[in-house]
């Protein structure tokens, strides 16, 4: 969607150019040239602006979509650490109680201490992931606005042929 100030440029442009097309049985070759080369300069950059907005808008998804697995990656891998986790402490009980000892005391000390080892690791995992992702996230924000950005430089260029090609006209005419 284009603004109204580069809308009416383009009323502007068509204008114009139907006044040159009405104008150019009596211009010579050269002018006609010239206005022809501000019509392509002005669209070109226009182009030019919305493909650059078009790939930075890619780019973004593709930002969009690494923070997504990112966050998926990291609870799959704090859910095999849990696993981890359950399989230690139902090995060290097995052990003990196998061992006629009380779990009690030192024992009970020793999976407590497993476990929440354990917490602060996984923790750690989706801490991790989830900066990750926030990270991601942030340059997809920073792509979608140089994305803007460009197009409305696009704009602005064409604003800037087709006014700079009216004026080097209007000092030949």
């Amino acid at each position: 969607m284009c603004p109204p100030l580069f809308a009416a440029i383009g009323a502007g442009l068509a204008s114009a150019a139907s006044a040159a097309g009405s104008a150019i049985s009596g211009i010579g070759l050269g002018t006609a040239a010239s206005i022809a080369g501000t019509g392509l300069s002005t669209i070109g950059a226009i182009q030019q602006g919305n493909a650059a907005k078009a790939q930075a808008d890619a780019q973004a998804e593709v930002y969009r979509r690494q923070a997504q697995i990112e966050t998926m990656t990291g609870e799959y891998q704090a859910s095999r650490k849990q696993d981890q986790i359950d399989s230690t402490i139902g090995t060290q009980t097995a052990l003990t109680g196998g061992s006629g000892v009380n779990l009690d005391g030192s024992p009970s000390d020793v999976i407590g201490s497993t476990a929440s080892e354990g917490a602060l690791d996984i923790a750690a995992i989706r801490w991790n992931a989830k900066n990750q992702a926030n990270n991601l996230n942030y340059q997809a924000r920073l792509a979608n606005i140089a994305g803007r950005n460009a197009q409305t430089g696009g704009y602005f260029n064409a604003a800037g042929s087709l006014f700079g090609g009216l004026g080097r006209l209007g000092k030949t005419a």
